[in-house]
């Protein structure tokens, strides 16, 4: 909605937790170096109520992993989609800092690409684009959804990729008592 970079919507996430961390420490107390919403932890939940979409970064890893067919610990790659962190093509590895001739972190270059090329192409109509797109992250859209365009078929292509309901499920599993 804010049309930002990815590599500013990222900074716009990064400093709105920190915000948030901040009222929660002021206000029920706790440990600037152990924030309550941590995404590394699980603890945030990406996503649009609008369109009814969310990720985890653990969620996302775990769609990686299937939608690539690659056996790998999802945890440890989970952990370094947020952060300091990037992914050097080259050597095929994570390091804090970026490649040389830079690079973006390894939220923006695994995650909010992604999302912004799937909601470039279906906005702007490119019809090859978002098919082969598509077929990529694993979504299969049926008959009378395949009609659809704008808002509405970004809408069930999201819901789609990454439905809400597992990315929230699994933080009520994991974080509530």
């Amino acid at each position: 909605e804010l049309k930002l970079p990815p590599a500013d919507a990222y900074h716009k996430i990064r400093h709105t937790l920190e915000e948030i961390n901040a009222i929660i420490e002021a206000t029920y107390g706790g440990d600037e170096n152990a924030p309550f919403a941590d995404p590394v932890k699980g603890s945030v939940c990406f996503g649009s109520a609008k369109y009814g979409w969310s990720f985890t970064l653990n969620s996302f890893a775990r769609l990686y992993a299937d939608i690539r067919g690659v056996d790998m610990d999802t945890q440890a790659f989970a952990r370094r989609l947020w952060g300091d962190m990037y992914f050097n093509e080259e050597t095929r590895t994570f390091r804090r800092k970026p490649p040389p001739g830079g690079g973006d972190r390894s939220f923006v270059q695994f995650i909010l690409d992604p999302i912004l090329q799937v909601t470039d192409a279906i906005m702007n109509d490119k019809k090859k684009k978002m098919m082969k797109m598509f077929k990529a992250i694993g979504v299969t859209l049926k008959s009378d959804e395949s009609d659809l365009t704008g808002k509405p078929l970004l809408k069930r292509v999201m819901q789609k990729w990454l439905p809400a309901a597992d990315a929230l499920l699994e933080m009520m599993v994991v974080h509530l008592p």
